[in-house]
This record gives C-alpha cells, structure tokens and sequence, in this order.
C-alpha cells in the first residue's frame, strides 16, 4: 500500500520542518512518501526551507521518500495541494494521499495506526484526532458538523480532555460529520478519481468542506481514525507560520469568500440572504472588536464574489 502524505508550505519553513521531523520519526518506510509543495514563497524562505531539510538529512541521513516540490505562484491551499496530490498519483502511484497542514506534527505511532485504519476502511476519507498545541485538548474527533442554516462548521469535541478520546465510539462519531478536518484529511486514489481534485476557487477555507459534500453525495463515508493522533497550531499556516492574535486581512478576505462561493455552488437559492446576513454580522463584530481595518475587506470579498461569480 503505497501512502504519500502531502503538506503545503508557504513562507517561514520552520513549521513545515518541525512536520517533516515528526513524519520521519513516525515509522517513513519505502511505502510511505512525503511531498512538501513550496507555494511560491520568497527567495530567502524557499532557501531556508531547503537548507533546513539539508540539515535534517544530515543528521539521519538521506530519505528518497521526501520530496520538495517549488511552485513559481502561490496557488492557495488548493491549488498547492493539488500539485502535490497530482504528483503523488502520476509519479508515486498512491493508493492514498493525506493531506496535512504544514501547522501539525504527528504523534510517532500515526502512521502505523493510521494504516491499519485504511485496512479497514479502504474506500472513505479518514480524519485524525486534532490536539490543540496550546491547550492540550481536542480541537476535533476527525470532522466538523456543518450548520444548515449558517453553512458554519461545529467541530465534534471540540474542548475534550484527550484522556476521554479512548471512551468515544468511532462509528457514531463519524456518523455525525458533515466534513472531516482539513488539517489531517486522508483521500483514497479511488475517490480522487471519482470526485476529482480540490476546487481550487478556494484559495483559502472551505475546500474541506466542499470536498467532502461532493463525496457525501457520491455515497462516500467520512469516517475517523481515532487514535491517529495530530497536534495542530490553528491558523499559523495562514499568518505566514506563526501565531498572531490580530486576525489577519488574508484569512478575513478568503473567509468571506470562500463562504461566499461555498453558499453560491452548493444553496444558491439561499446566496443573496447569507450575503447580506454576512456582511452586517462582519461589520458588527469588526466594530465591536476594534478591527475596523477588516471592514472593507469583508466588502471586497463580498464584491469578488458577486462579481466574478467564481
């Protein structure tokens, strides 16, 4: 069974490279393949990504498993983890393809655990169990139910002690998620050619979401690896691989139009309510919190969308 873990790297490397420590020290035998995909990052951060693997291999020696994969463009989210999931099934022959955001480290028994997972569910998308780093306790039991009223995700236990995971039952768990989690999103090759890649009008948010519902309606279960286990710093892909309490112009940009364009493929009956709901509660929340420089950039999202349509 051949596994290629694919993660996206765009700007300061050190994230990805704490990743690619993890990964190696999580059993990376010749079945198993990781592709970074440098999404059009700046001389100087591409530079530091490759000298930091150098430093990597010189320390355990060469991996023919890894491989670095550099985009001129930042493709978005999307749009890079399609370079890397094409790479994967036309030069690796994957049977399966595992997202992870660049933001996460495996626990050191994941991908083992992760394979005997397959074994059993050979034709799903596969979600981990998400540690958040800061707090220590669960951000997500592999996937999110989605609001049918504000298409907004709930992620299934969110704010578990990660001691009560072992007591949660797999099946009636994932028999709850709309969408699995897409920092740690597990695609067979057998769907990714029945569904395709990701939409890559999403540049940032939602691709998860949209790729899920797709197979959902196709018949294809979501189910959950439970005690596959992936620490994750939320957000730190987006604001260029650290945290940041200001939320950024970027991540309030795609947010919104993402959503936009999730609600207008999927409800378009629905599109113009959601649009003017969003907009006033952007503006509200941007004021009460102080982030008015947010406000415009809710109003131009909203103007790309209606726009462009796409």
């Amino acid at each position: 069974m051949i596994l290629v873990i694919v993660t996206v790297n765009y700007g300061d490397p050190s994230d990805t490279l704490t990743l690619l420590e993890s990964v190696l020290g999580a059993d990376l035998d010749e079945t198993t393949y990781f592709v970074v995909v440098d999404n059009g990052s700046t001389e100087a951060d591409r530079n530091a990504l490759f000298n930091g693997f150098d430093s990597v291999f010189k320390y355990i020696g060469e991996s023919k498993n890894v491989i670095v994969i550099a985009n001129e463009t930042n493709l978005g989210f999307s749009g890079g983890n399609n370079v890397g999931i094409k790479y994967a099934l036309e030069n690796l022959n994957a049977e399966y393809v595992w997202l992870l955001n660049n933001d996460t480290t495996l626990d050191n028994m994941a991908i083992r655990k992760m394979r005997e997972h397959i074994s059993k569910n050979k034709k799903t998308i596969i979600g981990s169990t998400i540690v958040d780093e800061q707090s220590n306790r669960i951000q997500c039991l592999g996937g999110a139910e989605l609001d049918k009223y504000t298409f907004t995700g709930k992620y299934v236990g969110l704010g578990m002690n990660v001691n009560d995971v072992s007591i949660m039952e797999a099946d009636a768990t994932a028999a709850k998620f709309d969408y699995i989690h897409g920092a740690s999103l597990l695609i067979p090759r057998e769907v990714l050619h029945r569904i395709g890649y990701l939409d890559e009008r999403y540049f940032l948010y939602y691709e998860e979401v949209d790729y899920c519902l797709a197979a959902s309606r196709e018949g294809i279960h979501l189910t959950w690896a439970k005690d596959v286990f992936i620490t994750h710093k939320e957000g730190s892909s987006i604001n260029g691989g650290s945290y940041k309490k200001k939320r950024s112009s970027l991540s309030e940009y795609h947010s919104t139009r993402s959503f936009l364009l999730f609600v207008m493929k999927w409800y378009p009956r629905r599109f113009t309510t959601l649009l003017i709901i969003r907009i006033i509660s952007k503006t509200l929340i941007n004021i009460y919190k102080g982030r008015f420089y947010l406000i415009a950039t809710n109003f131009k999202a909203s103007l790309s969308v209606i726009r462009g349509g796409n």
